[in-house]
């Protein structure tokens, strides 16, 4: 994740988009699964967050990681322009896009990966505050014979 989100920095900075970290007290965390599809799944929500924020004053994406007994949650929040009614409900349908040049398959394929690379579930909260428009929510089971570290 840590990586992914370096690879995006790049793209931020064009953005003026700032990207903030956060994990709480994870220490070293270890999911099932293949690395390449969470950086692919990391890559889709945080990719669609900077271009949500595109041309906004103090654009910001907030990537937060907290752990309990039994789950990891991957929040990914932003600033942007946020989801309409309308967009959440075809949200995660292939070839649907509310880009004018996007093709529709990058949330369909991260909630995809989310599900059968990891056992877990993507979803888009209904909670707004002032600051975050649009937080999507990673949820993936923790187990005691885990094999890959993110």
């Amino acid at each position: 994740i840590k990586r992914t989100l370096k690879d995006l920095q790049t793209k931020a900075r064009q953005n003026n988009t700032e990207i903030v970290y956060e994990n709480s007290k994870l220490g070293e965390t270890r999911l099932v699964g293949d690395p390449l599809a969470m950086a692919q799944i990391m890559s889709v929500l945080v990719g669609n967050a900077i271009d949500a924020c595109v041309g906004l004053p103090n654009a910001k994406i907030i990537v937060n990681l907290r752990k309990n007994t039994s789950t990891l949650t991957i929040e990914v929040s932003d600033n942007g322009i946020g989801i309409s009614d309308t967009q959440r409900k075809t949200l995660f349908t292939p070839k649907l896009s509310t880009k004018p040049t996007g093709m529709g398959v990058g949330l369909y394929i991260a909630k995809h990966l989310v599900e059968s690379q990891f056992k877990g579930r993507l979803t888009l909260s209904d909670i707004h505050t002032a600051h975050m428009k649009t937080t999507f929510v990673v949820t993936l089971p923790l187990t005691t014979n885990q094999k890959d570290t993110l």
